[in-house]
């Protein structure tokens, strides 16, 4: 599918993570502060909250017309305010020393998970309303990102390059304290499979050896052969460790994790178990840096500068991709960063890294269509410029 795109450069974006607050806005960090854009009308609305540094992340929820902006300075607060009021709901403390990383409402807005970088690594969620700490853990590795599941104050999930982490809070002896799983990783295997039909792995006989591995071995002697296998082994080591790199997540309905490794596997984990119950391998040679669920589709970002849906069934399971285009106007955008599905999921908001921001609508199909039938419709893209009020 081709789509032509009429793109204006936002006030202040910098291709950093988008977050719906309601219906028709979005907000994203700026320098010192927040901005919230108007996706309607193009307005921006900017608000100098930040510390000394600026702004870190940004978090917001919809249901309840909040937004969460962490400082970037020493001891950081986390600032909640009710939109478009901009009264001050709450500050959140004592969640890191140094810097927040991600933040995630709850789907009800009344918790506030945040995970933090150097130096402690802490993983935190506070109650909105009285701002204080519901829970508090240490990240078993670093992470980049944190997502409730929609159906559960109780469950979340973290990911980055160790992996994907299931967490689950739970009262022990009055108390509550927060326990994980590990994601177990995508079949290496099947990752393999799906780079030798690319092309990527070379042709060769059953046994993976190819003919002129064995020219080259009695031309050049055991030394060439030698070079190639460590080639081999230094290929190997890297595609078990781009396995565990986690770059995008969102949740599904269900508690179902979407989540996509640095080798384009996109996998749906079981979020009790921390088990895949369905991977796919997109036939991209760039990492995902987005996605989001529709009532339908999976939509994925990636590097190449492409946006790819992926169809779903009513179980959740990824089925094929269905269509992919690439949101530019005769020109490639710079890769693609960042990506927010509105909460009536009929609205989404795509970001670049030099900038620029893309807007378009979504017509839900009818799940008993056909599969020729049932890629989304785009009706329009490219908003007005933005206007600083």
């Amino acid at each position: 599918m081709s789509v032509s795109l009429a793109v204006r450069r936002p006030t202040g974006y910098g291709g950093t993570a988008l977050r719906f607050v309601d219906e028709k806005r979005a907000v994203y960090v700026h320098g010192a502060g927040a901005v919230v854009l108007d996706v309607s009308t193009g307005d921006v609305d900017f608000f100098v909250c930040g510390g000394a540094r600026g702004v870190s992340c940004v978090a917001a929820s919809p249901n309840t017309g909040t937004l969460a902006v962490a400082k970037r300075e020493r001891n950081p607060c986390i600032q909640v305010y009710q939109y478009p009021t901009k009264r001050l709901k709450a500050s959140l403390r004592g969640g890191t020393d140094l810097e927040f990383v991600d933040m995630a409402f709850s789907r009800d807005g009344t918790q506030l998970a945040a995970i933090a970088a150097l130096t402690d690594y802490k993983f935190t969620i506070w109650n909105v309303e009285d701002g204080s700490v519901v829970v508090q853990a240490k990240l078993p590795q670093s992470c980049v990102g944190v997502a409730f599941d929609p159906s559960s104050t109780a469950d979340l999930a973290t990911w980055g390059k160790h992996g994907v982490y299931f967490w689950k809070v739970k009262a022990v002896m009055g108390e509550r304290e927060l326990t994980s799983i590990k994601g177990e990783l995508p079949d290496e295997d099947m990752v393999k499979d799906a780079m030798r039909e690319d092309g990527d792995s070379g042709s060769g006989n059953e046994d993976g050896e190819d003919s002129a591995d064995s020219d080259s071995e009695d031309e050049y002697g055991d030394g060439a052969a030698a070079d190639e296998r460590q080639a081999d082994t230094e290929m190997e080591h890297d595609l078990q460790r781009r396995l565990g790199v986690f770059t995008a997540a969102a949740y599904g309905p269900d508690g179902s994790l979407y989540a996509a490794n640095s080798t384009s596997a996109i996998s749906v984990y079981d979020g009790s178990t921390g088990t895949i119950t369905r991977s796919i391998v997109v036939d991209c040679a760039e990492e995902c840096s987005g996605m989001a669920l529709t009532r339908t589709h999976l939509i994925t970002l990636w590097k190449d500068g492409m946006v790819r849906w992926i169809g779903v069934d009513d179980g959740l399971a990824i089925e094929r991709l269905a269509t992919t285009f690439q949101p530019s106007a005769g020109v490639t955008p710079k890769a693609l960063s960042a990506i927010a599905i509105g909460p009536k999921f009929d609205m989404a908001l795509v970001g670049t890294e030099d900038g620029s921001l893309h807007e378009f609508r979504v017509v839900s199909v009818d799940a008993d269509a056909e599969a020729e039938v049932t890629v989304p419709h785009i009706l329009q893209i490219g908003r007005a410029s933005c206007r600083e009020r």
